[in-house]
C-alpha cells in the first residue's frame, strides 16, 4: 500500500497517484489538515509520499499536525520503510532529519531548468533522464542537506532540488506530481485573485504550462518508472 501525507486539500498525489494505481497499487491518502490521523500499523506500507503545502516547516504552532507528520518520517526512515517528499515534503524530510529549513534566496514558480549532480547521473531513480531539465516548481523555502544524503539535483538559484539518503529516502524541491488541474487550483488559491497583476501571472503561469506539459508529465513518468525499481 502507498500512503499520501496531505498537508492542504488542493495539494494532492496527482499524477504520481494516478501511475500508481495504474500499476496496481492501493493507496490511501491522510487528510492531515482535517484531523485525519496517522496511521499506526506500518507493516502493509511499500512508500510513504510526503507533499506539498503552502505551510512552513517551522510552523507548528499554525499547523500543529506538522510536528507529528514530522516524527512519522524519523520513524519510517528507522524503520526502513520507503519514503518520497515532495517540495514541503522534503523539507519535512529534512527537518525529521535535523538539517535546517528556511527561506530561499528566491521564490521559484514555474518552470525552472535543474541539472544532474554527479551523485545524480548515477542514481537509479535518474536512470535515462537527460543532465538538464525542465522541472516545475512552487516553493519560498530551501533546506541544508541531512547529514549523509546526497545531492541529486541542482539549480543555479536555489541549489538543493532533490536528494537521497541511504537508498530508499528520496526528497525533491519540485513538484513532479503537478498536473494542468493542480496549477489552476493552485493559481486561484495562492494568487490574489482581485490583483490585476496577478490575473496576469496566473494567464502567465497556465500558458507555460500548457506549453512545457507533455514533455513535463514523460519525465514526470520516467521518474516514476524508476522508482517502482527503488521501492
Amino acid at each position: 500500500m502507498v500512503i499520501y501525507l496531505k498537508n492542504i486539500s488542493i495539494e494532492g498525489p496527482g499524477t504520481l497517484g494516478d501511475f500508481l494505481e495504474k500499476k496496481g497499487f492501493r493507496g490511501r491518502t491522510i487528510e492531515l489538515s482535517r484531523g485525519e490521523a496517522i496511521p499506526e500499523n506500518l507493516n502493509d506500507i511499500e512508500l510513504a509520499v510526503i507533499l506539498g503545502g503552502p505551510m512552513n516547516v517551522y510552523e507548528e504552532d499554525r499547523f500543529p499536525f506538522l510536528r507529528e507528520e514530522t516524527e512519522f518520517i524519523r520513524t519510517l526512515i528507522q524503520r526502513d520503510i520507503p519514503v518520497l517528499g515532495l517540495c514541503l515534503g522534503a523539507q519535512l524530510i529534512a527537518k525529521a532529519c535535523e538539517a535546517k529549513v528556511y527561506r530561499s534566496p528566491v521564490e521559484e514558480i514555474g518552470f525552472k531548468t535543474l541539472a544532474l549532480t554527479k551523485a545524480g547521473c548515477k542514481d537509479p531513480l535518474f536512470y535515462g533522464i537527460g543532465h538538464e531539465e525542465q522541472y516545475f516548481e512552487w516553493h519560498g523555502d530551501t533546506f541544508d542537506l541531512p547529514k549523509g544524503a546526497e545531492l541529486l539535483l541542482e539549480g543555479s538559484q536555489c541549489r538543493n532540488q532533490a536528494f537521497r539518503l541511504g537508498s530508499k529516502v528520496y526528497g525533491f524541491q519540485c513538484h513532479m506530481e503537478v498536473s494542468l488541474e493542480m496549477v489552476k487550483a493552485w493559481a486561484d488559491a495562492y494568487f490574489m485573485k482581485k490583483n490585476s497583476k496577478d490575473h496576469g501571472r496566473k494567464e502567465a503561469l497556465l500558458k507555460e504550462f500548457l506549453e512545457g506539459q507533455e514533455k513535463f508529465c514523460q519525465l514526470s513518468e520516467n521518474i516514476y518508472n524508476n522508482l517502482l525499481n527503488v521501492i
